[in-house]
């Protein structure tokens, strides 16, 4: 298998995983969708995340929501120095509960909108 091909089977999959991702929260394509809602491919490091939301932010709070960026979460301490320090884009506050994330190496990706 060619890598080319590799690339698009898995950009099918991803495309027909996205589909299921919008069906299963009430959107379907070319229905009425006012707020736009999108499947989005959220890769931080070694986590991966396909969320639905209006946005990248939302995207991305929906993947902490749903506890698959716990281990890029920030320690107190590393927080505290990263602040000082004003390194302020080497992390991101997500989540309900707005928790510091590693985001050095964030990439969101829209998928599909509804």
């Amino acid at each position: 298998m060619s890598d080319d091909s590799y690339l698009k089977d898995l950009q099918e999959e991803l495309f027909e995983d996205a589909k299921k991702k919008l069906a299963e929260n009430g959107y379907e394509l070319g229905e009425y969708n006012p707020h736009r809602v999108s499947a989005w491919w959220v890769v931080n490091d070694h986590v991966k995340c396909l969320a639905i939301g209006q946005h990248e932010q939302e995207a991305i709070d929906n993947c902490v929501d749903a506890n698959l960026w716990d281990s890029l979460k920030m320690s107190d301490e590393d927080l505290e120095e990263y602040e000082s320090n004003g390194w302020h884009d080497s992390f991101i506050r997500a989540g309900n509960a707005s928790e510091a994330f590693w985001s050095e190496n964030l990439v969101v990706r829209k998928i599909l909108t509804a």
